[in-house]
């Protein structure tokens, strides 16, 4: 009989952090669980380097740094020319081998799947690994800039409050969906490669008409961006880039215009400050190059549009309008209607 749930981590650079996230996961109280990682051709093999794994853990090789995007995916279905465990579990996590949950993580997220039946996606609480009680997300945020952040990145825990509630998306970094939702929805698009690719699949999703809780008390540290820690013009490259493609292929029309000027303009308003930083070179390149793959992205709004569910008024409501809340990434969240917000035990 299969597990309850499959995790899936993508290692590339991990360092002595893969490690920490296994013996983590190995501290689990639930567990019902098996975990696939992705050794996505990192140079420094920690996989292969890994201690204490159990029959729960398995190491797969993806022959080619798929990115997280196409190593998520791979590590849930494998490919056609590979025999590489596909997923028979009905839930499936994405997990950063930089995120390391708390011994009760997947306790609550099981018990969250048990409260809220309805629900195929959910966010986890995550806090920062130099201090657990500062937040690094409480869900991702999507505004009508076609800016996107952690929710609440830097504020107090306390900000959060103590009760489940929805939210846009949850970050790639621990997220759980069902994994007939994930894989009718194509998964991750591996055309981003990484950054963005879990705003892409929650906003997918959030026009399919599937909402997303945030599950307060599922905790997990998070360090952040520890592959690219030493090329950060990476990381800001593929954040635009990717933000532009994922504006042109998801955005309702009625809505594109006004999304993709506001995100024009706002890199236009952002532009000394990251020179200042010595980001603007990066960022201009991404912008270019999403620019160019319009065509290729504009081609992907067909099937989505197809699939898409809710009315116009409804599109607005997971998204963030207040210019002041896009400067401070603060958290945007909505209340669970009193007969479904049963707090999970």
């Amino acid at each position: 009989m299969p597990a309850w749930i499959r995790i899936v981590i993508v290692d590339y650079k991990s360092g002595a952090h893969l490690q920490t996230c296994v013996d983590a996961l190995l501290a689990q109280t639930f567990t019902d669980f098996e975990v696939v990682i992705v050794d996505n051709t990192c140079p420094e093999g920690a996989a292969r380097k890994l201690v204490n794994l159990d029959a729960r853990f398995h190491i797969l090789e993806a022959g080619e740094n798929l990115g997280y995007a196409g190593g998520c995916n791979f590590g849930v279905d494998g490919n056609k020319t590979q025999n590489a465990h596909p997923c028979k579990t009905p839930w499936v996590a994405m997990l950063n081998p930089d995120a390391f949950p708390q011994p009760d993580w997947l306790h609550h997220l099981h018990q969250a799947a048990q409260t809220y039946p309805d629900i195929s996606i959910f966010s986890t609480t995550l806090v920062s690994a130099d201090n657990p009680d500062i937040l690094d997300g409480f869900g991702d945020v999507l505004s009508v800039y076609g800016i996107a952040w952690h929710g609440g990145g830097g504020a107090p825990l306390s900000s959060a409050g103590q009760e489940d509630v929805y939210v846009f998306g949850p970050c790639g970094a621990a997220a759980l969906y069902r994994t007939d939702v994930f894989r009718q929805a194509g998964g991750f698009d591996t055309d981003f490669f990484c950054y963005i690719e879990d705003v892409d699949l929650a906003w997918r999703l959030q026009q399919q008409g599937k909402k997303c809780v945030q599950v307060r008390r599922a905790l997990c540290a998070h360090v952040g961006s520890v592959s690219t820690a030493t090329n950060p013009e990476f990381r800001y490259y593929h954040a635009a880039r990717n933000t532009i493609w994922m504006i042109v292929k998801c955005t309702p029309l009625w809505l594109l215009p006004i999304m993709l000027g506001l995100n024009m303009f706002s890199h236009l308003y952002l532009y000394r400050s990251r020179a200042q930083r010595g980001e603007a070179s990066a960022w201009s390149r991404g912008l270019r190059h999403g620019l160019y793959g319009l065509p290729r992205f504009w081609k992907k709004r067909k099937p989505l549009a197809r699939q898409r569910k809710i009315h116009k008024h409804k599109t607005l409501n997971g998204l963030v309008i207040a210019r002041k809340s896009v400067q401070t990434r603060a958290i945007h969240s909505w209340p669970i209607p009193p007969a479904n917000n049963t707090p999970t035990p």
